[in-house]
């Protein structure tokens, strides 16, 4: 086997980054409640994120594979119109 047919083997993960941008009608603590329970922030990472996204229109939430990005994403989407918030989140291909 040689070097050539490893590098053509191996996939690496296609990692995403969740974006949360801002929206004037998502209740904060809507948005601290699904940043500290769904992504695991703290309330320090959390108010961060909450911060950034208010000065900037949009913050990243966190680095995540393809699979799992998805996944948070339609959870956290899915959570937000059962409780009637309205929350804008994408997901953006890591280079």
């Amino acid at each position: 086997m040689n070097d050539n047919s490893l590098q053509k083997d191996s996939v690496l993960p296609i990692f995403n980054a969740v974006v949360i941008l801002k929206d004037d009608d998502l209740t904060l603590e809507f948005l601290l409640s699904l940043l500290t329970s769904l992504f695991r922030k703290n309330e320090m990472e959390a108010n961060d994120i909450i911060m950034d996204v208010y000065h900037n229109d949009e913050s990243v939430v966190g680095i995540y594979t393809y699979d799992i990005a998805e996944y948070k994403t339609q959870l956290a989407l899915g959570l937000a119109r059962s409780l009637g918030e309205s929350l804008r989140l994408e997901l953006r291909r890591v280079a």
